[in-house]
């Protein structure tokens, strides 16, 4: 169990910092095409999420911190 949770804590680190460089091509290869997000400012499927990231439209974050591991499984 404690790869598995050691892996997913390294995939989110990874989309976090994938959302701060608004690393377009990191979610193109790494969503899968029906993926949907649920955020604060709505929803957002694979196509919509990488044409933001590839035109920088919307607000990119600038900081992540995943101090509390535990909330992530």
């Amino acid at each position: 169990m404690g790869d598995i949770k050691q892996t997913l804590v390294v995939l989110a680190q990874k989309a976090w910092d994938a959302n701060i460089k608004e690393d377009a091509e990191f979610y193109r290869d790494f969503l899968i095409d029906e993926a949907v997000g649920v955020n604060n400012f709505g929803i957002v499927d694979k196509a919509s999420l990488v044409k933001q990231m590839e035109h920088h439209i919307g607000v990119p974050f600038t900081k992540v911190s995943l101090e509390d591991q535990k909330s992530l499984y």
